[in-house]
């Protein structure tokens, strides 16, 4: 099939539609989905206002004409009750409605007037599967092509709903006769079911009117070619400017700073330890080598469930430290820019260990009061990578409309502390620290002249086929059932191994020349002499002003510097960071751009490198370059630190 055109809309905003589907703790603490009885009334009202959306775009006018009629014909004779509702089988031969249950398809099958052909396939698959949840739309579409139905040039029409509140569409157009696959699911039970363009034109116009015009009539053939090429010209150079990406632009940044009450030095950590008589002697020694030796200072942020008498994990701590920081940055970010949530068209969260239902996007959409056209997207499970491959995705999506993306990254603790003795799982209890960081990036020229930074380029690589990086640090269970995350012997090996990989394939793209040909040189000579252990490495300070390092702990922070050979000052903004605010994850290079710019070392013209590695193993590279000279900002996490940084 070809894809014709999709739509999503999102209503989170109303309490009502945000609340319909909810995980939450009941009053004994059992985690559960609470569906309201408001579900199928928030279900029909989404639906009416996405489909006067999709409507004009997907209805033959006919049917638009005898839908407006129709409309007229009431008012006129002063109905203002019957609801009038397109006909949407005079657009699609085929519709695979979102079988969230009965109630559900009889409200869309009672709103849309559809026959009881058209929800055939949604009863049946809700029969056979039941609600599968996101992936039931195409059991339906394996219905559609089990029963044979589908011809070449058919339309089908994809609707879902989801959490938060959202509606979403997909139109696709056969491009072949369909047939039962070998791996349908429908195979062995489907006998049973049912139970009872542009310039093509303007040149054609040319061509048919150039004769006839008195004034072009009179020029030669020579004049005449002259002109079509010139218009030619005219037209490429306009669908050129028209599909050239737009450059992306970081308009401005916030990170979350906590509350001074919640600073956990080693003297809290213990005294949480021990009172919660959870860890053996042994085990506390351990943490506490770790803590030592770590590079974190006094002055780290742990989250609110360390500080409840309550030991157990709850998820209204989980959701409390997700408000605290998401809701602090955005507000943050957001009255500093001027930028009104209604102008934000993409909202993209990351949070790695925490993925409610329904989503922290929908949260913020709840929350902030986001337009119903905003497109979220939810990232979880990709680790310290998450924060530079959420601007990657955000400039991808950018680059072909004007616009704001707003990105917010965050991690939780809250439901991942670890009570167990596996040593490998007791490390992240000791370096992980609590932090959120929100970014506003925009593709709109007339803010160049106000954003930060220009995103020059950025790059994601994956070795997660082997399986030593895949398990480098992996959330499981331990002998005893104790969730957590373990982190391998091999980590630091495997992060090494990444990034040289990573920078192989970065180099050719962000170094100059005269270092390329340095690099060469070593190794070539290396060679020659017959030397293949050295391992050469470009200098890529040649390249950027400045490094933002992943900081995932010391021994990271080392085998970085040892790599690339960096020097004490390249390494120093993160170590600085991770002695002030621990291992945040995947918003802590952004602590660490907002060092820089408080130390007011960023100048106009300089380039910025980021760098981050994510579970998975993911490495992931974002180079900015600087628009204006950096200062502090009044929200900035340094504001009252800076000048006792750097430490020893």
């Amino acid at each position: 099939m070809e894809l014709v055109r999709a739509l999503r809309t999102h209503h989170g905003a109303e309490d009502a539609a945000y609340n319909a589907a909810v995980q939450m703790e009941d009053e004994d603490g059992s985690v559960g989905m609470s569906l309201s009885k408001d579900l199928v009334r928030v279900a029909g009202a989404e639906l009416r206002r996405h489909i006067s959306t999709l409507a004009p775009h997907v209805l033959p006018v006919s049917e638009l004409l005898r839908y407006a009629w129709n409309v007229v014909r009431s008012y006129a004779a002063g109905d203002h009750k019957t609801v009038h509702v397109p006909d949407f089988t005079k657009a699609f031969e085929h519709i695979c409605i979102h079988t969230g249950g009965k109630a559900v398809i009889n409200a869309v099958g009672k709103l849309m007037k559809f026959s009881a052909e058209v929800t055939e396939p949604a009863r049946m698959c809700l029969h056979r599967f039941g609600n599968t949840s996101s992936s039931l739309v195409f059991y339906e579409l394996a219905y559609f092509e089990a029963k044979g139905r589908i011809k070449k040039g058919d339309r089908v029409w994809m609707l879902a709903f989801g959490t938060g509140f959202k509606a979403c569409s997909v139109v696709w157009k056969a491009l072949r006769d369909s047939g039962m696959d070998s791996d349908n699911p429908w195979q062995e039970c489907i006998h049973r079911y049912p139970f009872s363009s542009f310039t093509l034109l303007a040149l054609t116009l040319l061509h048919r009117f150039l004769p006839s015009l008195p004034l072009l009539s009179s020029l030669s053939h020579r004049h005449h070619l002259l002109l079509l090429l010139s218009f030619l010209s005219c037209t490429l150079l306009y669908l050129y400017t028209r599909r050239r990406p737009l450059p992306v632009f970081l308009f401005d940044y916030s990170c979350y700073l906590p509350e001074p009450e919640r600073r956990s030095s080693l003297e809290v950590c213990e005294y949480y330890g021990f009172r919660s008589r959870r860890f053996s002697h042994s085990t506390a020694d351990f943490m506490r080598a770790i803590f030592l030796k770590s590079g974190l200072g006094d002055e780290t942020y742990a989250p609110p469930y360390i500080f409840q008498e309550d030991y157990d994990a709850k998820f209204r701590y989980a959701f409390q430290e997700a408000e605290e920081g998401m809701f602090s940055a955005v507000s943050s970010l957001l009255s500093k820019t001027g930028i009104p949530p209604s102008d934000i068209s993409v909202l993209i969260v990351a949070c790695s260990m925490f993925s409610p239902v329904p989503s922290l996007s929908s949260f913020l959409v709840n929350h902030f009061n986001f337009d119903p056209s905003v497109k979220t997207y939810n990232l979880s499970g990709m680790g310290c990578s998450t924060g530079t491959t959420c601007c990657d995705l955000a400039a991808k999506i950018l680059r072909s409309k004007p616009g704001y993306a707003l990105i917010v990254v965050t991690e939780n603790m809250s439901l991942n502390w670890y009570f167990g003795e596996n040593r490998h799982m007791l490390v992240t209890n000791c370096i992980f620290r609590v932090g959120t960081a929100a970014m506003l990036l925009t593709s709109d020229p007339i803010r160049r002249c106000s954003a930060k930074m220009e995103l020059v380029r950025a790059l994601r690589t994956h070795h997660g086929a082997e399986d030593a990086a895949y398990n480098a640090a992996v959330q499981m269970e331990d002998e005893d059932g104790s969730v957590g995350v373990s982190l391998s012997k091999d980590l630091v090996r495997v992060a090494g191994a990444a990034l040289r990989r990573h920078i192989s394939t970065l180099a050719p793209h962000v170094l100059p020349a005269s270092e390329l040909l340095r690099y060469a040189w070593n190794v070539a000579r290396s060679y020659a002499a017959g030397d293949h252990k050295t391992v050469h490495v470009p200098d890529f300070t040649k390249a950027f002003e400045h490094i933002c390092i992943h900081a995932g702990g010391k021994a990271v922070i080392d085998a970085v510097g040892k790599l690339m050979k960096f020097s004490a000052e390249v390494t120093e903004p993160a170590r600085m960071c991770l002695h002030r605010f621990g291992n945040t994850s995947s918003s802590l290079v952004f602590y660490e751009l907002a060092y820089f710019e408080a130390k007011g070392r960023i100048k106009k013209g300089d380039r910025v490198w980021m760098l981050a590695f994510g579970t998975g193993f993911k490495a992931c590279s974002v180079v900015w370059k600087a628009l204006r000279d950096s200062g502090m900002d009044s929200d900035s996490p340094w504001q009252e630190c800076i000048h006792r940084y750097p430490v020893n």
